[in-house]
C-alpha cells in the first residue's frame, strides 16, 4: 500500500509532468545551451526548484509558479509559446491575466467537472 504522504492530487501530478516536459523543451532550447549566462541558470534553478515543490508537496508551490510563470512571460518567449495554458489557470493568483474570458470559462468548466 502505497504511503499516504507520497499521494499526489491528480491535477498536481499532471502539472508535475507537463512543468517536467517545459523543463526538457527548455534544455533543447539553443537558448539554454552551452553558453547560456547566469540568468538563464537563475530560472532554470528555479524551475527545478518548482518541480521539487510539487513533487514534494511543498505549500509554496503556488506562489514559486507563479514566479517562474511570470519570468517565463516576460524573458522567455519560446517556452511561453511551448505553455500548456492550463497551467495558468492551475497556479491561478495574477497568472489568469494571461487568460482570455473563453480559456478561463473553459478551464473552469474543466476543474468543475473533475470534482
Amino acid at each position: 500500500m502505497a504511503d499516504p504522504s507520497t499521494i499526489r492530487p491528480r491535477r498536481v501530478t499532471w502539472a508535475l509532468e507537463t512543468l517536467r516536459g517545459l523543463y526538457a523543451t527548455a534544455l533543447r532550447s539553443p537558448r539554454f545551451g552551452e553558453l547560456r549566462g547566469e540568468q538563464d541558470e537563475r530560472f532554470l534553478a528555479r524551475f527545478e526548484r518548482l518541480c521539487e515543490a510539487l513533487a514534494n508537496g511543498s505549500a509554496d508551490y503556488e506562489f514559486e509558479g507563479r514566479e517562474l510563470l511570470g519570468a517565463m512571460q516576460a524573458g522567455y518567449p519560446e517556452l511561453w509559446a511551448a505553455l500548456d495554458r492550463r497551467l495558468l489557470f492551475f497556479f491561478g493568483g495574477e497568472c489568469l491575466h494571461f487568460l482570455d474570458d473563453a480559456e478561463l470559462d473553459l478551464f473552469q468548466a474543466e476543474s468543475e467537472a473533475e470534482g
